[in-house]
């Protein structure tokens, strides 16, 4: 209504019942008002993640709740469960690396792929070595 029919923002705003500031932001476009997000939040944990990152490195195997408990005894605090549990995956999460492959794509009729088999044929009481081929197309 503002762009086309030259209404004002504020008749725009009365009209289709938002605030001004509202109407503002949206005949500005987005990209005048960039999303705003919150910093992360520190859990619990940090303090005592590097510890969490020695058991880890140390039985890569070992359960969350096992890390609990060793924290509990060195520092005579309980932690929720669920909290151990989002720290320690954040943890393993950090410290495994990505796997990585390589997504290979044929078209077809570009691409063959043969694999030679060696096989022993018995032929008439003798025995034979012959090679075949595993075709794919």
């Amino acid at each position: 209504m503002h762009l086309v029919e030259g209404v004002p923002k504020k008749e725009v705003a009365r009209r289709l019942g938002v605030d001004i500031k509202t109407a503002r932001r949206h005949v500005l476009g987005s990209a005048a008002y960039p999303a705003r997000r919150s910093p992360r939040r520190g859990q619990a944990l940090d303090p005592q993640r590097a510890e969490i990152e020695k058991l880890l490195a140390a039985e890569p195997r070992i359960s969350a709740k096992r890390v609990g408990r060793l924290l509990e005894e060195q520092h005579s605090v309980r932690w929720s469960e669920r909290t151990v549990r989002r720290c320690v995956n954040d943890v393993r999460g950090a410290l495994r690396k990505p796997e990585v492959f390589v997504h290979r794509t044929h078209l077809q009729g570009v691409t063959m792929e043969i694999d030679l088999i060696e096989q022993q044929l018995v032929c008439k009481s003798e025995v034979r070595r012959c090679q075949s081929d595993s075709m794919e197309r």
